[in-house]
């Protein structure tokens, strides 16, 4: 068995224990978890967790794609969000306007992953980050407050 299934065992493991719904995704050493709650406007979001021999990685996702229309002051917004994080960032696809949360854990010279590793670090940043940004990513999407603005009203919030 391969380091990064073995990761994935694990980390099934770990979601087993816990009652959590997912799928694992054909071909991949990879799961996904949808529908998972926000307290905050957006109302839910997936995960897709990828392992490798190297990297631990979880994307959170957001249901909503920004507008082309919107897309440069959603990326000034993101970016705006991003400075300062101590780890993970958001991502855009200027494609499609879909935007993630993505953090990467190294398992290189890691032995294992902890529960709370898994739980609090690859799930939890993904969800306390959407939920803290996904209110003023709304109002940038619809024109209704400015990145900068938004940025402000977000980060004043602990």
């Amino acid at each position: 068995m391969s380091k990064a299934s073995q990761v994935l065992s694990y980390v099934r493991r770990v979601l087993d224990s816990k009652d959590w719904r997912y799928e694992l995704i054909e071909g991949k050493d990879a799961l996904m978890m949808r529908g998972l709650p926000l307290d905050c406007k957006l109302k839910e979001f997936n995960c897709t967790i990828f392992t490798t021999e190297y990297f631990c990685t979880s994307y959170a996702f957001i249901s909503l794609n920004a507008d082309k229309d919107c897309r440069m002051a959603v990326a000034e917004y993101l970016m705006r969000a991003n400075y300062g994080l101590k780890s993970g960032k958001f991502e855009m696809d200027f494609s499609d306007g879909e935007i993630k949360f993505a953090l990467s854990i190294d398992m290189e010279d890691r032995i294992g992953l902890s529960e709370s590793l898994i739980l609090q670090t690859l799930l939890g940043t993904g969800y306390r980050m959407i939920n803290r940004y996904g209110d003023g990513l709304i109002a940038v999407m619809y024109g209704i407050k400015s990145p900068e603005d938004a940025i402000r009203e977000a980060e004043s919030q602990e």
